[in-house]
């Protein structure tokens, strides 16, 4: 993580830097703590990633359906990690102009951590026309998490970043779009149990 946020090149004079810049090269703790939470968020997505793909590879590949059992936790864990990171990067800078989509993006996380886990463990608390507002809470969030990726490599002057953030948004996308075409393949090969697979797509 350390290497995303070490400028690279040569060191222009202090005098010449941007506040996010100054930023940016102080080794501040705020800057630590917002290395510590992009990581709590890549390896959340991560997870995330894992229980849907794995889920999806036991049902496929036929194996034994207690193997499907551990991926819901797979993926509450991972959720519980993509909504703490956001958290932890409110020590952003104020200046940056950032700090509201990291709010947006907790809150629609909170409401998909919400759904996953009352889905797995009280699957009738939430009322059905509520659950697929809540499923895709999850993909509004990360959305707003790479924007603040994208706004915050602006406020340190990192082009390249942006540019990164730009690609996991592509590929988050892809993602969301792969796996409901996965969600169709199952349901056509009428494989069950369907209910603990396609449980972490929503938090995707």
């Amino acid at each position: 993580m350390s290497e995303e946020f070490s400028v690279e090149g040569g060191v222009p004079e202090e005098a010449d830097l941007t506040p996010g810049e100054l930023w940016n090269q102080g080794g501040s703790a705020s800057l630590r703590q917002t290395r510590l939470g992009l990581t709590f968020e890549y390896v959340g997505i991560a997870m995330m990633l894992l229980s849907v793909l794995g889920g999806m590879f036991i049902a496929i590949a036929r194996l034994p359906p207690i193997l499907l059992l551990t991926m819901p936790f797979v993926m509450i864990v991972g959720a519980l990690m993509i909504f703490v990171g956001p958290i932890i990067c409110l020590a952003v800078p104020k200046e940056s102009g950032a700090k509201e989509l990291l709010v947006g993006s907790v809150v629609c996380q909170f409401a998909n951590l919400f759904y996953s886990v009352s889905e797995l463990f009280i699957p009738t608390l939430i009322p059905a026309p509520f659950k697929i507002a809540l499923n895709y809470c999850g993909i509004f969030g990360l959305i707003l998490f790479i924007l603040f990726m994208k706004k915050l490599a602006l406020y340190i002057n990192r082009q390249d970043l942006s540019s990164k953030a730009t690609h996991v948004l592509v590929f988050g996308i892809f993602m969301v779009v792969a796996s409901i075409l996965m969600i169709f393949l199952l349901l056509a090969q009428m494989i069950h149990p369907l209910s603990i697979v396609l449980l972490p797509i929503g938090a995707l």
